[in-house]
């Protein structure tokens, strides 16, 4: 289960993504969005989820010498698995197929509360940034639309209940 996610910029277009586990278990990624937004990725990956319109999601960061690979499937209706994977560069002379991937971190949660957790880090980040200074450290626009797309469809699977 994951107790908490943040999401924090500290340089124009760098970042920390970070997922805490109810073990304490944590894996920190710095990433940048030169390559792609993962923000943005990550929330539609979820909605797709959540809508029962995929079982198996990726979503890739780029870093300085690590590319970092969100793998979120799902094992069984419900429930997600959710691994990171370390791609290191060896050597400044490697080149991407030379990275080899390492399983850093690896939990379980079941989708809407993992969901919830996403949307709390990112509620939290907006709170104690704000959208203008985001934008500043980041680049880009946060994404609201896309957060609330995602608390509507969590919404929604709540109603069905």
């Amino acid at each position: 289960m994951i107790d908490q996610f943040d999401f924090k910029p500290y340089g124009f277009g760098w970042a920390t993504m970070t997922f805490v586990s109810h073990t304490k278990e944590q894996v920190d990624m710095t990433i940048s969005r030169y390559w792609n937004e993962p923000l943005p990725e990550l929330i539609d990956a979820l909605c797709r989820l959540l809508n029962g319109g995929s079982r198996f999601e990726v979503v890739d960061t780029e870093g300085d010498n690590y590319n970092f690979t969100l793998i979120l499937s799902e094992v069984i209706p419900g429930l997600i698995r959710i691994e990171v994977l370390e791609n290191a560069y060896f050597d400044v002379l490697d080149t991407l197929e030379d990275r080899v991937p390492l399983a850093i971190f690896s939990a379980y949660d079941d989708i809407p509360t993992f969901c919830a957790t996403i949307v709390d880090g990112l509620e939290r980040l907006v709170e104690e940034m704000g959208l203008e200074q985001y934008k500043e450290k980041w680049g880009t626009d946060f994404p609201v639309e896309k957060l609330a797309m995602l608390k509507e469809a969590i919404r929604e699977l709540n109603r069905s209940k």
